[in-house]
């Protein structure tokens, strides 16, 4: 990550050089903290600073969360499965099992 990430903060990258890449964040944080999902939003900043497009809301995962991760994960994950269907549909007869199936 280390590598991508410097690459990602070259100022020689043009604008346009994420163009045509869509993406969503989700970043696990603590609300605790001053720099609550401090890297995640950065991310999406420099994304979108190089041409790319947010095609689904980002996700901010926080661990005082009463769930902690999941709380916010889990529902986030249901709307981005159901949001990525709507945009890539299973070939006819294909189908997601249940998630309460045994």
């Amino acid at each position: 990550m280390r590598k991508f990430w410097r690459l990602l903060l070259r100022k020689t990258l043009p604008a346009t050089a994420l163009q045509g890449l869509q993406y969503t964040v989700f970043g696990m944080g603590d609300s605790s903290y001053a720099k609550y999902n401090f890297v995640a939003k950065k991310l999406h900043r420099r994304l979108l600073q190089l041409g790319a497009t947010m095609f689904f809301e980002n996700g901010f995962g926080d661990d005082q969360h009463p769930l902690g991760y999941d709380g916010t994960l889990d529902p986030w994950l249901k709307k981005l499965w159901d949001a990525l269907l709507v945009r890539l549909p299973l070939p006819q007869g294909l189908t997601i099992i249940p998630s309460d199936t045994a």
